[in-house]
């Protein structure tokens, strides 16, 4: 299906894009199966390379194609431990700082979104304007299995995940939720990055603090948010 040569993202069919994104979803990301080369299908197919330490972010090849088979294998073999279940994961920070609202909205991203901020529904659609849910405890339901389908995989291959206690995994969670369930390992993230896998638990507030611009601005609600996060943190 896919080419036997390097060739570029732009010289895919329709059919070869649908299947890379199917692929990708197994290897843990996250995309609408369309095959359409938009956007977003760009961005994670970068960054899937980057989290490989791949180079070339818009070709495709027989190491990527090899990658991406040994990603989507690791995925699937990847232990759950059920002392750290995700119900056990609490995701109250994420409840007090999205908010809850039953109709679609667009966030300030300008993403449509739902829910408890989320802009996936469980049929692993896209939220679109008009959707809406039907009560709380559906929103609650939704929160549950997008972050248990989502970020829970992504979250659990941090160094010392297992080794967290509730508080500092709830900080997590409610980091990755604002911020990307891809934040480790990330370029834009090296701080808390270093610190996580380091097992630097103590600098951990300081590189979470980091974290509250938007646009290269401080926001008092991503300071406040942060700030939760730290103290949840160090609850421990």
């Amino acid at each position: 299906m896919f080419p036997t040569t390097a060739t570029k993202l732009t010289e895919l069919n329709s059919e070869q894009i649908g299947g890379l994104q199917k692929a990708l979803n197994l290897a843990g990301y996250t995309l609408t199966i369309d095959g359409i080369l938009g956007p977003e299908t760009k961005q994670t197919f970068s960054q899937f390379k980057k989290d490989q330490k791949l180079t070339r972010p818009s070709e495709m090849g027989p190491t990527t194609l090899d990658a991406l088979v040994e990603a989507i294998a690791e995925n699937l073999r990847t232990p759950t431990d059920p002392t750290k279940s995700p119900a056990k994961v609490d995701l109250s920070l994420i409840k007090k700082w999205e908010g809850l609202r039953l109709g679609a909205y667009l966030c300030p991203a300008g993403v449509w979104t739902i829910g408890y901020g989320c802009t996936y529904l469980a049929n692993g659609a896209r939220v679109k304007k008009g959707d809406r849910l039907n009560s709380k405890a559906e929103a609650e339901q939704l929160l549950d299995q997008v972050f248990t389908r989502d970020f829970l995989p992504k979250l659990q291959k941090i160094p010392h995940w297992q080794q967290m206690s509730g508080g500092q995994q709830a900080a997590l969670a409610s980091f990755a939720w604002n911020l990307g369930a891809h934040f480790y390992g990330n370029g834009n993230f090296n701080s808390i990055t270093r610190a996580l896998r380091d097992k630097d638990w103590s600098g951990v507030p300081r590189a979470l603090r980091l974290y509250n611009r938007a646009g290269n601005k401080v926001l008092k609600g991503l300071q406040a948010r942060r700030e939760d996060e730290v103290r949840s943190w160090n609850a421990r």
